[in-house]
């Protein structure tokens, strides 16, 4: 089970249901299945990035995930462009 601290708030949740209502068309359907229905996870997922042969630990894009509800096909959207996941900082450690 996931912490309550780990999950959208109330606010965030409005905020990427707004998203998606506003991006996704009506006719939006699921690639695989062609199934309408989708559920929005409560909390954010995360795609890692890899570079140089290896995982970056600790380095990711924050997502929204939503769930095909008939074959659990998941679709990823930037938290941040949505608005529900402040952007990060860049690493400038390396810039000379």
């Amino acid at each position: 089970m996931i912490p309550d601290k780990q999950k959208l708030t109330d606010e965030e949740q409005q905020k990427a249901n707004k998203w998606i209502k506003d991006h996704l068309k009506d006719s939006f359907s699921c690639p695989v299945c062609r199934h309408k229905d989708f559920h929005l996870q409560d909390t954010l997922g995360i795609i890692t990035l890899f570079g140089g042969g290896a995982t970056m630990l600790g380095t990711g894009y924050p997502t929204l995930v939503m769930v095909c509800k008939n074959c659990a096909y998941m679709m990823f959207f930037s938290a941040v462009m949505a608005g529900v996941s402040p952007a990060g900082e860049e690493d400038t450690s390396d810039v000379k």
